[in-house]
């Protein structure tokens, strides 16, 4: 059995005073290039499996707006 050894998440990053405003506004925020693209693809299941578990979102996809559109199945 091989092991994967995952990307470290623990590096800080510099965001703008925007990003942070944003972020207090909204609740979240995109951070370009935070991963790249091999970093994606060994969370991407991990976060998938996260997101259709703690998916309560129940309303039809045309009544959703842009950010529930985001996680649909």
């Amino acid at each position: 059995m091989s092991t994967i050894e995952l990307p470290k998440l623990d590096q800080y990053r510099e965001i703008t005073y925007a990003q942070a405003a944003a972020f207090r506004q909204n609740g979240h925020v995109l951070i370009p290039n935070v991963l790249d693209a091999e970093e994606v693809l060994i969370y991407r299941d991990v976060i998938k499996e996260a997101a259709d578990k703690f998916n309560t979102e129940k309303r039809d996809l045309a009544e959703r707006d842009t950010y529930g559109k985001a996680f649909c199945r």
